[in-house]
């Protein structure tokens, strides 16, 4: 993808967003088949999958609605501290972010050791 984003402010930021997507989904292809990462731990994974996508768009964008209408900032890697809104769905409450996160882990806790581990993939519950 090339960085010739439309003039519309809402559109480019969708465009800038899903040129960071494309960018970190390679990188993490790459590494997974160098065997380079192995993932022990999900959700750090899914953090630092977070850090990623989001510190490849402007500070700007990186925003979403409290149920209030309040903008809340996107830490990059950071689980997010208040409610928020996004079109119509109400995700978890923040204090429940860690612990179902926990629970992420231990469901989906990886156990191979092949390719699909080092790519970080969740393969096999946990019995």
């Amino acid at each position: 993808m090339h960085a010739d984003y439309s003039d519309d402010p809402g559109r480019a930021a969708v465009q800038r967003l899903a040129t960071s997507h494309v960018r970190v989904e390679t990188a993490e292809n790459g590494r997974g088949t160098q065997g380079s990462k192995f993932v022990r731990d999900l959700t750090d994974f899914l953090r630092q999958l977070n850090h990623d996508l989001y510190s490849g768009i402007p500070e700007a964008e990186r925003v979403v609605r409290a149920p209030s209408g309040r903008e809340e900032k996107i830490v990059p890697g950071e689980w997010r501290a208040s409610n928020v809104k996004i079109g119509h769905h109400i995700p978890l409450r923040p204090e429940a972010v860690a612990a179902f996160m926990r629970r992420f882990d231990e469901v989906y806790e990886v156990k191979a050791l092949g390719k699909a581990a080092a790519a970080g993939s969740p393969r096999g519950r946990k019995k």
